[in-house]
């Protein structure tokens, strides 16, 4: 799965605790949207998308920065 789809499952598996719906996620020429039923719940979600990219970076420069082996 790439990163576009897993994101999108991750953060439309979220509830808002409040309301109890679920956000809906577009992406648009590498770009996203997330629509919200309220701005608390739409920071949450950008706080994960954040997350789960920042994760993708360290597991891309991990690999970048490995020590060639002999």
């Amino acid at each position: 799965m790439d990163l576009y789809a897993h994101a999108k499952s991750v953060i439309e598996s979220q509830v808002c605790e409040i309301h109890k719906e679920r956000p809906v996620i577009n992406f648009y020429n590498n770009k996203f949207g997330i629509e919200c039923c309220c701005s608390d719940f739409k920071i949450i979600c950008f706080k994960l998308a954040l997350k789960l990219l920042l994760e993708q970076k360290n597991k891309k420069m991990s690999v970048a920065w490995r020590k060639p082996e002999d």
